[in-house]
C-alpha cells in the first residue's frame, strides 16, 4: 500500500511537471507573449510552482470539457436532432444506444491504458525506476477513478435532460467503468497469449470504429428504437458486467508480470535508442518494408531515368517501397469491392423484405464523410515517407527549402489513388441506389458523385498539409504536436456533425466541393510560403 501511495505521488508529479513544461513551450509559440517567456522559465522553480495551480486547474477543466464535448456532440445532440419530435423516453433509449456502441464497443477495442505507449510511462519506469507492477496498479487505479469521477456529472447533465433517472445514469456510468476495466484485462490476456497489441492493429481498430459509428447512428435514420437501454440497464446485465469488472480488477491487481507489458509499451518511446535501432523497430510495424522491394529492379526503370531531381527521388521512393505504397491502396479497393458485392447481393435477394425501408441518397450522404475518412490514403503514406525517406533528408537545408516541390509531387500521387478509391465507391453506391429504386438520372446521384470526388480531394490534401505544416513525427517515432491532434479531432468531428445535421444532398455536395477546393488552395499557398520553416526534423 505504501509503495502504491508513493507511486501515486510520483505519477502526479511527473504529469504536473510534464504539463507545465508543455505549457511553457507553447506559450513561447504565441505572438507577443513569446518574447516574455524565455527558456530560463524552465529552471525557475518558484514560477513553476505558481504555474502548478494554473496547470492543475486547466487539466481539470480540460478533462471535463472533453467529456462534455464527447457526450454532448457525439451522443446527446445526434439523439435529440435525429429524433426530433419524439418523446423523451425514446430519446433516452437512443442516447443509451449511441453511448453503448461508442463507449463500450468502439472505445473498448481502440483503448487500453496499460498497452498505450506514453512518455509518462517511460519516464516513470525507465528513468524514475518505479517498479512496473507498482506503476501499473497505480496508473490503472488513477485512470478509472478519474474516468468515473469526470464522466458521472456529464452523464447526469445530459441524461436528466432526457428524463433518465438518477439510478439509471449511475448504473450506466458504473457499468461503462467496470466494463472498461474488464476490457483492460482482456487486452492483457490477448497480448499474453498471442503477443498481439490490439490497439496497434490499425486495420482492426479502424474497421471497428467505422462499423461502430454506423451501428450507433443508423437506427435513428431508420426510425428504429433499439432495445439496448432495456438490456444494458437491466439488473441482470449490471450484475454480470459488475462481476466481470470486479473480477478483472482483482486479476489486474494480483498480476505479477507487468514488466513485460510496460517494456512492450515503452520500447518505441525510448529517446535514448540510436537512430538505426529506431528505424529497425519502425520497420517491424505498420510501415514495414519487404526485402523483395529492394531486391527487384523497379518497374519502368527507363521512365525513372528520364526524371530528375525531386521527381526522380520520389519516383524511386515509390518504386523501392512498393509494398507500403500500394498495399493499403489495394486493401481499400478490395474492401469496397467485397462490401459492394455483399450489399448488392443483399438488395437483390431481399428486395421484398427491404421494400418498406426507404433507402435514399440523403440517408447515405451524411455517412460519406466518415466512410471516406477511413478509406482514403494519406496518413500511413506520410508515416512511411517520414520513416524511410524524410527522416534522413530533413537534416539538409536544400531538402527543407524544396518542401513545396516534393509536397506537390506527393499530392498528385495520393490524389490519383484516392480518386480511384472514390470512383469505385461511387459505382458501388450508384448500383445499390438503383436497385433500391433510385433513377440513374436523378439529381441526387450527381450530388453523390460530386461529394465522393470532392472528399477524395479533401482527404488527399488534408494529411499532406498536416504533415508539411506541423510535421508531427519526432525522431522518437511519436506524435507530440497538439495542433495536429486538434485539427485531426476537428476533422473527425465533422463526420459526426454531418450525420447529425442531415443536410440536403445539394447543400452537402456544394459545401464539400467548396471546402475541398478552398482547403487545397490554402494548403498549397501555406506550404509554399511556410513549408521550408515548418517541415523540419524534431
Amino acid at each position: 500500500m505504501i509503495a502504491m501511495l508513493n507511486s501515486f505521488r510520483t505519477l502526479q508529479s511527473i504529469k504536473t511537471s510534464t504539463a507545465i513544461n508543455i505549457f511553457i513551450y507553447y506559450l513561447q509559440k504565441l505572438p507577443f507573449i513569446k518574447r516574455l517567456v524565455t527558456d530560463e522559465l524552465y529552471a525557475n522553480l518558484s514560477a513553476k510552482q505558481a504555474l502548478t495551480i494554473v496547470v492543475s486547474i486547466i487539466r481539470i477543466i480540460w478533462n471535463v470539457l472533453l467529456r462534455l464535448l464527447y457526450i454532448g456532440l457525439i451522443v446527446y445532440l445526434p439523439a435529440v436532432w435525429l429524433g426530433e419530435g419524439l418523446p423523451k423516453d425514446v430519446l433516452w433509449q437512443y442516447f443509451v444506444h449511441i453511448f453503448f456502441v461508442i463507449s463500450f464497443i468502439v472505445s473498448g477495442t481502440s483503448s487500453a491504458v496499460m498497452l498505450e505507449p506514453k512518455r509518462e510511462k517511460y519516464v516513470a519506469i525507465k528513468l524514475f525506476r518505479i517498479h512496473p507492477n507498482s506503476y501499473m496498479r497505480s496508473s490503472l487505479t488513477l485512470r478509472y477513478i478519474a474516468f468515473f469521477v469526470y464522466l458521472l456529472p456529464v452523464l447526469l447533465l445530459f441524461g436528466l435532460l432526457l428524463k433518465g433517472s438518477f439510478i439509471q445514469i449511475l448504473l450506466l456510468c458504473l457499468s461503462v467503468t467496470l466494463w472498461r476495466i474488464a476490457v483492460e484485462y482482456l487486452h492483457l490476456k490477448l497480448y499474453e497469449k498471442t503477443n498481439i497489441i490490439l490497439i496497434k492493429q490499425q486495420a482492426i481498430v479502424w474497421l471497428v470504429i467505422g462499423l461502430g459509428y454506423i451501428a450507433a447512428f443508423l437506427p435513428l435514420y431508420l426510425h428504429h428504437v433499439p432495445a439496448t437501454s432495456k438490456l444494458l440497464l437491466h439488473p441482470v446485465a449490471f450484475i454480470l458486467i459488475g462481476f466481470m469488472g470486479i473480477a478483472a480488477a482483482f486479476q489486474l491487481h494480483r498480476y505479477r508480470d507487468y514488466r513485460a507489458i510496460t517494456d512492450a509499451a515503452t520500447r518505441r518511446d525510448d529517446p535514448l535508442l540510436n537512430l538505426g535501432r529506431m528505424i529497425t523497430e519502425a520497420q517491424q510495424t505498420s510501415v514495414k518494408t519487404k526485402e523483395s522491394d529492394y531486391a527487384k529492379q523497379p518497374a519502368h526503370s527507363e521512365q525513372l531515368e528520364r526524371k530528375e531531381g525531386f521527381d526522380y527521388l520520389n519516383a524511386l521512393f515509390f518504386a523501392r517501397h512498393h509494398s507500403i505504397v500500394t498495399s493499403p491502396y489495394y486493401k481499400r479497393l478490395a474492401i469496397i469491392a467485397i462490401a459492394g458485392v455483399i450489399i448488392i447481393a443483399g438488395l437483390l435477394l431481399f428486395q421484398q423484405q427491404l421494400a418498406d425501408i426507404n433507402i435514399e441518397t440523403r440517408i447515405i450522404l451524411p455517412f460519406l464523410f466518415m466512410v471516406m475518412y477511413f478509406l482514403t490514403i494519406g496518413e500511413k503514406l506520410c508515416k512511411a515517407m517520414f520513416y524511410h525517406c524524410d527522416i534522413s533528408l530533413l537534416r539538409y537545408g536544400f531538402y527543407r527549402h524544396a518542401a513545396y516541390r516534393h509536397f506537390r509531387i506527393r499530392f498528385y500521387k495520393i490524389l490519383v489513388q484516392n480518386t480511384v478509391i472514390s470512383v469505385l465507391l461511387g459505382l458501388v453506391l450508384t448500383i445499390a441506389l438503383m436497385l433500391a429504386g433510385t433513377n440513374l438520372w436523378n439529381a441526387d446521384i450527381a450530388y453523390l458523385w460530386l461529394s465522393v470526388l470532392a472528399l477524395a480531394l479533401f482527404f488527399s490534401v488534408h494529411h499532406l498539409f498536416l504533415y508539411y505544416i506541423f510535421q508531427p513525427y519526432t525522431t522518437e517515432l511519436n506524435i507530440k504536436n497538439p495542433f495536429y491532434y486538434f485539427i485531426t479531432s476537428f476533422v473527425s468531428a465533422l463526420s459526426a456533425i454531418a450525420i447529425v445535421m442531415r443536410p440536403e444532398p445539394l447543400g452537402f455536395a456544394i459545401f464539400i466541393a467548396l471546402l475541398a477546393i478552398a482547403y487545397t488552395i490554402i494548403a498549397h499557398f501555406l506550404v509554399r510560403k511556410r513549408g521550408h520553416h515548418t517541415f523540419t526534423l524534431k
